[in-house]
C-alpha cells in the first residue's frame, strides 16, 4: 500500500510529537526531582546545598512548571545566609518580573519588605524608597507590611495606610501601637483620627462579647490579649507558608505566653536559632547522641498539620471572628482546630466524623476524649471541647473544665520516645559533691550487663556515655567509655562507677547512658547541678 505526500508527512508530524511529549515528560520528571531534593535540604536547613539545587532546577529547566517555585527558594536561602540580604532581594525580584503571576509573587514582595527594612536600618536609604513605593501596591498584605517596615522605622509617610490598618481591624494593635509613635500625643482613645471608628470598634468588641456567650464560653477559662496579638501577629493572608513561619506557628502551641514572647523579642535569626538550640536541647529524650528525637518529631507534627489540616471553609459570610476560620482572602492560621491538637499531641488513639464540621478525637493515655471542629481554630475557645466522658475518669461527669485547663487551652507538647531498648532496672544513683566538683554514683546489677556462656566475674562489658552541658545548652564534655571487668570492681553483685566533673563555677546539666554490649538494654539520667 502505498502512502501518500500527506500522509508521510502527517506520520512524521505524529512521531516527532511522540517524541516531544516523551521528552516533556523525562524534564518533568527530572525537574521534579531535582525540586524534591532541594526541598528535603532546605527542610533540614542546609542553605548553601539547597541553594545550589535550586540555581540548577532553575538553570536546566527554566521552563518546568516548579521553576518559579525554585525562584522563590533562591532568594529565601540567600535571605537565610549572612551577607547576602541584597542578593536575596534580586532573586525575589526576578521572580516577580519573570513569574508576575506566580502565587509566590506577593510572598516576594513581603519577603522583599522584610529585607527594606534591615538593609535601610543597616545604612542603605535606597532600600527606603522601595518600601515607600509599596504604600500603593493593591494587594493589601504587602501594602500592610510595607506601612508597618516603615512605621518602625519611624516613617510618617506610612501613616495612612496604619490609620487604615486600625481602622479595618487588621494588625490592629500593632498598627495603633506606631500610630502613637508617629503621633506622640495626638492619637489617644478620646481623640483619634476617625471618632466612627471607636464607636465602631466599641461594637465590635460588644458583637464579639454576644458571639462569644453564644458559641458557650463557659468551659473558656481565660483569654490573654497578649496570646491572641501573637496569633493574629502571625495570621496571613496568603496560601503561601515558609518553613519558619510554620515552626514558629507550632511552638505556639507548644510554649505558656512568656516564653514564645521572649522568642519573638529575638530580631534576629541566629539569635533565634540560640534560643531554639537551648530550648530543644533541654528536650532531647537521647541527650547524648547527635539526634533529637523531639525535635524531629515536633517538625514532622508541624508540617503534618499544614498537609491534613489545612482546610478552607467557602463561607464568605462570616461576620464575627473571622480570624478564626481558615478563609480564602482572610487572614488565617496554617491549620485548623485539629492541627492544634496534633502538634501538642501527635496522632489520636480514636478519631471519627460524627457532626457537621465535627470530628471526635480520643487520647487514651491522656485520658482525653474531645470534641474537634473541621476549619477553625481554637482561639476563642469555641472549636475544642472536652466531652464528659474526659470527666469521667476524673470521677466527675462533668469535670470538663479541668480538661480545658490541664489540656485544651495549656501550651506543651507531650512526647514519649521508643527507646527501642529494654529499661534497666534497679539502677542506684546517688550524687554529692565534694572538693573536686560534682561526684555522680551509680551501680547496676551484674546480670543485666554480664554478657552470656562466660564465667559471671570475667564478664562485665557495657557502655557508658556522659555529657556536660553550660547553661546554654552547649556541650562542654563528652565522654564515652567500655567498661569491662578489667576496668570496674563488683561488690555484692552491682557494678559500680563514678564520675567526677571538675568545672568553673556555674550551673550544669549532665546526660548519663548506660547500654549493654548488644544495645539490647539501657537508662538514661538527666540532671542539673551547680558548682560554687
Amino acid at each position: 500500500m502505498k502512502i501518500s505526500f500527506v500522509g508521510k508527512i502527517l506520520i512524521a508530524i505524529f512521531f516527532v510529537s511522540c517524541i516531544n511529549v516523551a521528552f516533556a515528560q523525562r524534564n518533568r520528571t527530572s525537574a521534579m526531582q531535582l525540586y524534591n531534593n532541594a526541598r528535603k535540604k532546605s527542610m533540614g536547613q542546609n542553605w548553601h546545598d539547597s541553594l545550589r539545587e535550586y540555581e540548577n532546577l532553575v538553570q536546566q529547566y527554566p521552563r518546568s512548571r516548579y521553576t518559579d517555585d525554585a525562584q522563590f527558594w533562591i532568594g529565601y536561602c540567600l535571605e537565610q545566609i549572612p551577607e547576602r540580604q541584597k542578593e536575596a532581594f534580586e532573586a525575589y525580584q526576578k521572580l516577580i518580573d519573570d513569574f508576575p503571576q506566580s502565587t509566590w509573587a506577593d510572598d516576594a514582595l513581603v519577603h522583599q519588605i522584610s529585607i527594606a527594612e534591615q538593609l535601610t536600618l543597616s545604612g542603605e536609604p535606597t532600600y527606603r524608597n522601595f518600601l515607600q513605593q509599596q504604600l500603593s501596591n493593591k494587594t493589601d498584605e504587602v501594602r500592610f507590611q510595607a506601612a508597618l517596615a516603615l512605621g518602625r522605622l519611624k516613617d510618617e509617610r506610612a501613616l495612612p495606610v496604619l490609620q487604615e490598618m486600625f481602622a479595618s481591624d487588621t494588625y490592629a494593635e500593632t498598627a495603633l501601637e506606631l500610630i502613637k509613635t508617629l503621633t506622640p500625643g495626638e492619637f489617644t482613645a478620646g481623640n483619634r483620627p476617625n471618632s466612627d471608628i471607636t464607636a465602631e470598634k466599641n461594637a465590635s468588641a460588644a458583637i464579639t462579647n454576644n458571639a462569644l456567650d453564644a458559641a458557650g464560653t463557659e468551659n473558656v477559662l481565660s483569654f490573654e490579649a497578649t496570646r491572641y496579638e501573637q496569633y493574629r501577629s502571625m495570621l496571613k493572608i496568603s496560601d503561601q507558608w515558609n518553613s519558619r513561619e510554620l515552626l514558629d506557628f507550632g511552638l505556639w502551641h507548644i510554649l505558656p505566653t512568656d516564653r514564645i514572647s521572649d522568642y519573638f523579642r529575638l530580631s534576629s535569626l541566629n539569635e533565634r536559632e540560640k534560643w531554639l538550640q537551648k530550648f530543644w536541647a533541654e528536650l532531647d529524650p537521647t541527650p547524648t547522641t547527635v539526634e533529637n528525637e523531639a525535635k524531629d518529631e515536633f517538625e514532622r507534627r508541624v508540617f503534618y498539620a499544614k498537609q491534613n489540616f489545612y482546610k478552607f471553609w467557602n463561607n464568605n459570610e462570616t461576620r464575627y471572628l473571622k480570624d478564626q476560620y481558615l478563609r480564602h482572602g482572610s487572614p488565617h492560621a496554617p491549620w485548623d482546630a485539629r492541627g492544634e491538637m496534633y502538634i501538642k499531641y501527635g496522632a489520636p488513639d480514636f478519631r471519627s466524623v460524627v457532626g457537621w464540621q465535627t470530628e471526635h478525637w480520643v487520647y487514651n493515655s491522656l485520658d482525653l476524649d474531645l470534641m474537634v471542629k473541621q476549619f477553625m481554630t481554637n482561639i476563642y475557645g469555641n472549636a475544642i471541647r472536652g466531652t464528659t466522658v474526659s470527666g469521667r475518669y476524673r470521677r466527675n461527669y462533668f469535670d470538663v473544665e479541668r480538661v480545658d485547663a490541664e489540656h485544651i487551652y495549656k501550651p506543651e507538647f507531650i512526647y514519649k520516645h521508643d527507646y527501642q531498648a529494654e529499661l534497666l532496672k534497679n539502677v542506684k544513683v546517688q550524687e554529692s559533691k565534694n572538693a573536686d566538683g560534682y561526684l555522680f554514683k551509680y551501680s547496676v546489677p551484674v546480670k543485666d550487663v554480664q554478657t552470656e556462656n562466660t564465667d559471671r566475674n570475667t564478664n562485665i562489658r557495657f557502655k557508658r556515655i556522659y555529657v556536660v552541658f553550660d547553661k546554654d545548652m552547649h556541650v562542654i564534655q563528652k565522654r564515652i567509655d567500655t567498661i569491662t571487668n578489667e576496668n570496674t570492681s563488683i561488690v555484692d553483685d552491682r557494678v559500680g562507677e563514678s564520675i567526677t566533673v571538675a568545672l568553673p563555677k556555674g550551673t550544669y546539666r549532665m546526660a548519663v547512658r548506660l547500654e549493654t554490649y548488644d544495645g539490647a538494654k539501657m537508662a538514661i539520667y538527666k540532671t542539673t547541678f551547680d558548682i560554687e
